[in-house]
């Protein structure tokens, strides 16, 4: 072990015709944090200076690395048989019936097929069933699992959602982090255990639910979807309906029937779908039919809607009648539960909490006297159940589409379009979005869709109202704190366009929806368009407000900061203290705004030099932030961290790192050790270190960044690859080259594993490391290495690539030292004509190169 208490243990090395086959690494990720940590604060406690000292007193926490995530949270010891945590919405159908050849398939393709099944529904129609055979099949086998997770997988931002459940359930703290992190380390943490069962319900998008899907093949995974386009490695279980006998069978056994003619022209009639055939049975119980009678009726009904079709029915037809039938017997009833089906046909298919629902009812005007009452509603609601027209469970509601599509279908002339107001009113009450509040992102994963389906629905029915524009604008800035961007630059798009045409170019909400533009564009880089936007809005509310109203600040504050960021602090500085004095005056000196507005003066004048008075701006932003939120808020070493920048441009090293450890212990007790946040801490300090020229400092945060990296992501994901160079190049620069090089093959191997063996990624990697073994010694493995960028270049670009001159130089300084002068001139001699071709005679490479083989004797 060297001195860089590097705990990696290379278990196999194979190379192969120069080339690095395989390594497996095991890398114990805790104890190097623990002892990079420990290393750091037992070299680098200082007291502070008496000067200016930064506020230190809020508590410490424990210098030891959080423990590694459980699959499931831990419970007492004699209840933790057969438990299994899960999330499933949907209660079992009481109607299941037949599919035991799906669940026998299902089971098949687990034990010896694919840990991954596909329960296609793409050759068939919608109604065959698919989510009732996966939550049939949850259920049945829930015993053989420790941990369930059900996701809706129709539309990238609920699998986001659910995806960060199950990291609050797997005890992964990431609650500030991206969802790209939040899906790497909940795969990682699955790819560890075995006992759990993901479901997927309604995928659409096959290659983004691929990203999702953990590897290896310790879990098992059922994907629902009408998409054909799967790729292999799914084994897809087709439904087209129940077979004829299934269905009969069904029909008789649920109807309590023997007439097993009458059951097998009905469902002939009914195409054996299963949704056709449940409302059938549904029907028949509560209207005390017999199977007969509602053969009789469905006839009868096929004959008014649809009298040219013969006695071979489409799957449509088939749907759209008995629907019909179940429609008539709610409207004898229940006015209510017509009136509440005709809402929930202009949302969406996905759950709808109950209770949101409810208050949303009392809310809107339009329902005041009926079903904003909480009795009538829970007896519509109840109405709609019992006749299959709606699901509950979990107190969730599900409508299915088709439902939803026949209820639309029956609704004529100004009606439907009447509904689909009042559904958008409904929409609006219900969809509320707060970013400072943590728990508002998952309420609202459970409604934006209702919310878009609702405007949706209105837009293309001509609705002309001004609450369309308002919530597009609040749906996209969830979407923006989900990190869907380009969705939520879409939607701020869609939002303002509609707002212009509904009060005009310069009406005050036109600014709010630029803004929302600007933000989100802002985000997502655009930083000129996003000033476009952001222009745009301060002159339509100064012109509304005044010079001075606290909207006009916001706008003021998103202007300075995307001056600065343009690299034009002079102006941002001039938005920015009109938007300080704005707050100062409308809050007082001591407000959370003035903190902010501060801030970002703080930044432009730190941009252009002014760095006296942005110490201060942040001594004052940080003081107002500790009195609100205290010592150890997330926000708070934000300001921490803006200070420290400030003390390292004015030459104070010692007060810099006091700021920046500070930031690092509030991260560390708010997020836990092992979080993306606090690795990116951690680098921000080693960077700090590299500045003052501490190559050890540096060193032992690489090695806690990494190690926190490793936590998440695993030892072999490509997003540690930056963080292993990072911390080669300063073992390097300390000299320690046998180190730099185990860190460089780590690398190596990640990115042959997630590139190719034959990316040029991994030549310039091998380039890389052939140069450290050089400097290290080792000659043989650096030629192998050296050789193998060569090929690869090569391979990619052509023979006379300019990469290829760095290889070949390299290449001759190994044969240099190897004393073979007459390979070493030919490496430089095709370097130098490489050269030649692509950057001239005269070029300072080129006379490089010459002057390097003129060092050579013949």
């Amino acid at each position: 072990m060297n001195e860089t208490t590097i705990i990696i243990s290379i278990l196999t090395v194979l190379c192969v015709a120069g080339a690095l086959g395989a390594i497996i690494f095991a890398i114990t990720a805790s104890s190097r944090a623990d002892a990079a940590a420990h290393r750091r604060n037992e070299k680098r406690a200082k007291p502070p200076k008496a000067a200016e000292p930064v506020q230190m007193s809020e508590p410490e926490p424990a210098n030891a690395p959080a423990p590694a995530p459980a699959l499931v949270p831990a419970v007492p010891e004699e209840e933790t048989e057969d438990v299994c945590i899960s999330n499933i919405p949907h209660t079992r159908n009481p109607r299941f019936y037949g599919c035991e050849k799906l669940m026998s398939k299902i089971r098949s393709n687990f034990a010896s097929q694919s840990h991954v099944s596909l329960v296609d529904g793409a050759q068939g129609f919608g109604g065959v069933g698919k989510t009732s055979v996966a939550v049939e099949y949850a259920l049945r086998y829930m015993n053989d699992y420790k941990l369930i997770w059900w996701i809706r997988a129709s539309d990238s931002a609920l699998i986001s959602a659910d995806f960060a459940s199950l990291a609050a359930k797997l005890d992964l703290r990431f609650e500030d982090a991206g969802p790209d992190v939040v899906r790497e380390a909940v795969c990682h943490a699955l790819g560890r255990c075995d006992g759990w069962l993901l479901i997927f319900d309604d995928a659409v998008n096959p290659e983004l639910v691929r990203s999702y899907i953990p590897s290896g093949e310790n879990g098992h995974v059922i994907i629902t979807s009408r998409v054909s386009d799967w790729w292999q490695c799914t084994v897809p279980i087709s439904m087209l309906g129940f077979e004829r006998a299934e269905s009969a069978e069904m029909l008789l056994a649920r109807c309590k029937s023997t007439n097993g003619v009458i059951a097998s022209q009905l469902a002939h009639l009914m195409n054996d779908l299963p949704l056709a055939l449940d409302q059938a049975i549904v029907h028949a119980y509560r209207s005390r039919m017999s199977l007969g009678d509602y053969l009789t009726t469905f006839r009868a009904r096929k004959k008014l809607i649809a009298p040219e079709i013969g006695e071979t029915i489409d799957s449509d037809d088939v749907i759209s009648i008995t629907l019909s039938i179940a429609l008539d017997q709610v409207r004898k009833e229940s006015d209510a539960a017509v009136d509440l089906l005709n809402l929930l046909a202009f949302l969406s298919s996905e759950g709808l909490p109950a209770p949101t629902l409810k208050k949303a009812l009392q809310e809107t005007s339009e329902f005041k006297l009926s079903l904003s009452d909480e009795s009538i509603f829970d007896q519509a609601l109840k109405t709609l159940h019992q006749n299959a027209l709606v699901s509950l469970g979990n107190n969730m509601i599900y409508t299915h589409g088709l439902v939803r599509a026949a209820v639309r279908s029956a609704l004529e002339g100004d009606k439907k379009a009447a509904w689909a107001e009042k559904a958008l009113n409904l929409a609006a009450n219900m969809f509320s979005f707060d970013s400072k509040e943590r728990e508002s992102r998952s309420r609202c994963s459970l409604v934006f869709t209702h919310a878009l389906a609702a405007v949706d629905y209105a837009d293309d029915l001509g609705v002309k109202s001004d609450v369309m524009s308002s919530l597009l604008d609040d749906v996209s800035i969830y979407m923006r704190a989900c990190e869907e961007l380009k969705r939520s630059v879409d939607l701020a798009y869609r939002a303002l366009s509609i707002a212009e045409v509904t009060f005009g170019s310069t009406h005050p909400r036109i600014a709010v929806c630029a803004d929302t533009l600007g933000a989100s564009l802002h985000k997502l880089g655009d930083l000129i368009g996003a000033r476009n936007q952001y222009e745009r809005a301060l002159k339509i509310d100064e012109t509304a407000y005044g010079p001075n109203h606290p909207s006009v600040a916001v706008r003021l504050g998103n202007m300075g900061d995307i001056l600065r960021e343009l690299g034009i602090p002079e102006q941002a500085s001039a938005y920015l203290e009109r938007a300080l004095e704005i707050a100062e005056a409308t809050y007082g000196s001591d407000h959370a705004n003035v903190a902010a507005r501060s801030t970002s003066l703080a930044l432009a004048l730190q941009a252009k030099g002014d760095l006296k008075e942005a110490k201060k701006l942040f001594q004052r932003a940080l003081e107002i932030d500790e009195t609100i939120y205290g010592l150890t808020h997330p926000g708070v070493a934000d300001r921490v961290h803006c200070l420290g920048l400030v003390y390292t441009e004015l030459g104070d090293p010692d007060q810099a790192q006091m700021c920046f450890e500070r930031a690092l212990r509030i991260e560390k007790s708010t997020y836990g050790y092992n979080h993306p946040r606090v690795a990116a801490r951690v680098t921000y300090l080693g960077l700090f270190f590299e500045s003052i020229g501490d190559l050890e400092g540096v060193r032992d945060c690489y090695e806690e960044a990494l190690a926190i990296d490793e936590a998440v992501y695993g030892s072999m994901h490509p997003n540690l690859v930056s963080r292993i160079d990072a911390l080669g190049c300063i073992l390097e620069k300390m000299g320690n080259y046998q180190a730099a090089k185990d860190y460089y093959l780590q690398a190596l191997v990640i990115e042959e594993m997630a590139y190719g063996s034959d990316d040029i990624k991994v030549a310039k990697r091998a380039l890389k490391l052939g140069k450290t073994y050089t400097a290290a010694g080792d000659l043989f493995s650096a030629r192998q290495q050296l050789e193998r960028a060569i090929e690869i270049h090569q391979s990619v670009y052509g023979a006379t690539a300019v990469d290829l001159v760095d290889d070949l130089m390299a290449l001759s300084d190994v044969f240099r030292d190897l004393g073979d002068s007459k390979n070493a001139r030919i490496q430089l001699g095709r370097a130098l004509l490489i050269s030649q071709e692509q950057h001239g005679m005269f070029h300072p490479n080129t006379e490089g190169i010459r002057r390097s083989l003129a060092t050579f004797a013949y």
